[in-house]
C-alpha cells in the first residue's frame, strides 16, 4: 500500500455516545464551524501537550540546580563575611 501524502483527507467513522456528540455539536455551533472542524480542533489540540512534562521535569530539574548553587554561594559568602568580621575584630584589637 502507498504512503498517503501530507495534504490528503481521509475519512474516518468514528463511534462515541449521543451525550458526547451533542457536547461537541453544541460547542462547534458556539464557534460556528462544524461538527467536523471541532472534532479535528479538539484531536490536534490533544497533541499540543505531549512531551510537555518531561520538558517541564527538565526545566525544574534544571532550576533545581541552580537553587542548589545558589545555596552554595550564599554559604559560602556567609563563611567569607564570618572571616572578615574575625579579621576586622583581630585588627582592631591590635590597633
Amino acid at each position: 500500500m502507498a504512503a498517503r501524502k501530507q495534504t490528503a483527507i481521509v475519512g474516518l467513522k468514528v463511534r462515541l455516545r449521543e451525550p458526547l456528540r451533542k457536547k461537541l455539536e453544541v460547542a462547534a455551533k458556539k464557534k460556528g464551524v462544524s461538527l467536523n472542524a471541532e472534532l479535528v480542533a479538539r484531536l490536534e489540540e490533544s497533541f499540543l501537550g505531549e512531551g510537555l512534562l518531561d520538558r517541564m521535569e527538565k526545566i525544574l530539574a534544571a532550576f533545581d540546580n541552580r537553587i542548589a548553587r545558589l545555596d552554595d554561594l550564599v554559604a559560602l559568602a556567609s563563611w567569607r563575611e564570618d572571616d572578615l568580621t574575625t579579621a576586622i575584630r583581630r585588627s582592631e584589637r591590635e590597633i
